[in-house]
């Protein structure tokens, strides 16, 4: 009897299916006279229907087996004999302990005490020395029983090796930036946790570099994505080039790399390790790049964080990775600083930001709820003295704070995108206006509206 070969667990109560080995077992075998007991041998041409009820049994399973409370065989299936590579004579000299990868034994004792514990079948995945040579991962279910009076374990084992190695091949690609081979996004994050539970635990401090190329965009549009992604590429190994074997460095957006600097002794230390790897790090983006003959000149941005940090004491969200957006937001002040410099996270308490952001609420609900109005100034004639026109003034009154200057909101406006449809609405009221002035004999030579840049 051949057994099955599978690449993933089948579902079931191993406790059934030994049960109704035993049962079956006891009616079609024959009692060796010492030693291991054999499985199904040859039988006669006409099998009896008991003996393929006992194959259909057994088949699905990779390994079938029955131990003593020592480990020692007392029943293993032909099938399994094949499945493992191994002599029926070479089983009896050995126990379970010596058939698993030694980085497994203590799995296999513990899974062996839950089984005993509970009276339930267990499981575990572990490794399986095949012939000898190799192990091949194997998920043991056990279970305890009794085997012809005997104790001990019934163990029922299904290959899962293909199973795990297409797992493994599929969280590699999951962490795996394919463009520089370089870890990613989902693979850093991990890490940044643990750097900042061994901070917390040993006081050693943590550190996290993310370096942003500056105008890369630019480089795509000039010379195209395959100039780009070579550049990126290039951007990846003069990184690597500069850190150590204990500092890992991930690719987590566009042109943005991490780089997670090892544990120092002390805050001190660990800022002013990462400050000269910073620095390091641009000059080396500063060395020309060449594509296709071509020299290009790039420079980079580099926000620094260090954990743990005094200014976030209270801070309590052990779950969220400080580190990153800590280093984030000292990647915009370098930024802001015009590029090609580095920054340390500095808190920023400006209440200013917290009430544009309100405010550009406001300024929503403002264009919703008919907030604004125009009003007009006279223009007059140095000449006649007379008025000659208008210009346009567009106001906001606020519900709460009463007249809000032009220069708040109108650069508010542009930087949230209501400058076109406010610039529309200005238009179309002074020239309605216009009309309403000329129906009345109100003459005016012209109306005078100013217009956004934006509107162009």
């Amino acid at each position: 009897m051949e057994a099955n070969r599978i690449t993933a667990p089948r579902r079931g109560s191993l406790r059934t299916v030994v049960d109704r080995l035993l049962a079956l077992g006891r009616r079609i075998e024959q009692k060796p006279q010492s030693g291991l007991q054999a499985g199904p041998q040859a039988r006669p041409q006409a099998e009896p229907p008991a003996t393929l009820h006992f194959e259909h049994v057994v088949g699905a399973v990779d390994l079938l087996a029955h131990v003593d409370s020592d480990l020692r065989f007392i029943y293993v299936s032909d099938a399994s004999l094949r499945f493992i590579g191994y002599h029926r004579e070479y089983l009896e000299t050995i126990t379970l302990h010596e058939l698993v990868a030694p980085a497994d034994v203590a799995r296999l004792d513990a899974l062996l005490v839950r089984a005993s514990a509970s009276g339930n079948v267990e499981k575990a995945t572990l490794g399986l020395i095949k012939s000898l040579t190799y192990p091949i991962t194997v998920e043991l279910r056990v279970v305890r029983n009794s085997h012809n009076g005997i104790d001990g374990f019934a163990i029922a084992g299904f290959d899962v090796s293909a199973w795990r190695a297409s797992e493994e091949r599929l969280i590699q690609a999951l962490h795996l930036d394919r463009l520089t081979n370089l870890a990613n996004q989902s693979a850093l994050i991990p890490a940044l946790l643990e750097a900042q539970q061994q901070a917390d635990a040993h006081g050693t401090p943590a550190a996290l570099l993310l370096l942003d190329i500056d105008d890369y965009q630019r480089v795509n549009r000039a010379l195209g994505y395959d100039a780009g992604d070579d550049m990126l590429r290039d951007t990846a190994r003069r990184i690597l080039n500069m850190t150590g074997p204990n500092e890992t460095v991930a690719r987590v957006a566009s042109d943005e790399f991490a780089i997670l600097v090892k544990p120092a002794a002390n805050r001190t230390d660990a800022a002013a390790a990462a400050e000269a790897l910073a620095r390091r790090l641009l000059t080396a983006i500063q060395q020309p790049y060449v594509f296709s003959g071509q020299q290009v000149h790039l420079s980079a941005s580099i926000g620094i964080a260090l954990y743990p940090d005094v200014r976030h004491a209270n801070d309590t969200a052990a779950h969220d990775t400080h580190l990153l957006r800590w280093a984030d937001h000292a990647l915009l002040q370098a930024k802001s600083a015009g590029g090609n410099t580095l920054a340390f996270y500095v808190p920023d308490d400006n209440p200013a930001d917290a009430e544009r952001l309100k405010l550009e609420a406001d300024l929503y609900d403002g264009v919703r709820n008919g907030e604004f109005s125009l009003h007009f100034q006279p223009i007059t004639s140095s000449r006649t003295h007379g008025v000659v026109g208008v210009e346009a003034l567009i106001r906001w009154m606020h519900p709460v704070h009463g007249l809000v200057p032009p220069s708040m909101f109108i650069p508010l406006a542009e930087s949230v995108g209501l400058i076109n449809f406010l610039g529309n609405w200005v238009l179309k009221v002074a020239c309605m206006q216009l009309i309403q002035w000329d129906a009345r004999g109100i003459s005016l030579q012209y109306v005078a509206v100013n217009v956004s840049p934006q509107q162009f």
